[in-house]
């Protein structure tokens, strides 16, 4: 019997859209739900994005949002949704989600969603562009994410 229940439990962790479990057995989707997910990252500077978004970021996920932020600026806002193994930032209409993206050396706003497998094991996330319109938007957000403490009560 207990052969049976660790191959049962080797099948559903092994099987086609399985989810890495956060703590307390949440995924990253009943986290959202539950609440706000807080997230941060060290961007190194780069030439190919603003000074706003160089060193320590916050990225915020909760339900049906997300916000990336440093330190008492807002920065951006956005729609969010998380779909079996993948992250959909979502184009917001500007103001709410004035995404500056920077296409060719020229200042645009995003057009279209961005689409990122992400791997959550409850206290790193790590997001990886599988389409993704802005270039801007995927070098700040294709990171290695912290979860914060506060955010995972």
């Amino acid at each position: 019997m207990k052969a049976r229940s660790l191959i049962l439990a080797f099948l559903a962790a092994c099987s086609p859209g399985s989810v890495d479990r956060g703590p307390g057995g949440a995924d990253l989707t009943e986290m959202t739900k539950r609440g706000t997910a807080a997230f941060t990252a060290t961007l190194p500077k780069d030439p190919d994005l603003p000074l706003t978004f160089t060193g320590t970021v916050t990225l915020v996920l909760q339900e049906g949002h997300y916000a990336i932020k440093k330190g008492e600026m807002n920065g951006t806002l956005g729609e969010l949704r998380i779909e079996d193994e993948s992250i959909l930032f979502i184009e917001t209409p500007a103001p709410e989600g004035a995404f500056n993206c920077y296409v060719d050396g020229a200042r645009t706003l995003v057009q279209g969603t961005g689409t990122y497998t992400y791997d959550f094991d409850g206290r790193r996330l790590e997001l990886d562009a599988t389409d993704e319109p802005c270039p801007t938007r995927e070098l700040v957000l294709e990171q290695s994410w912290r979860l914060m403490p506060e955010a995972s009560d």
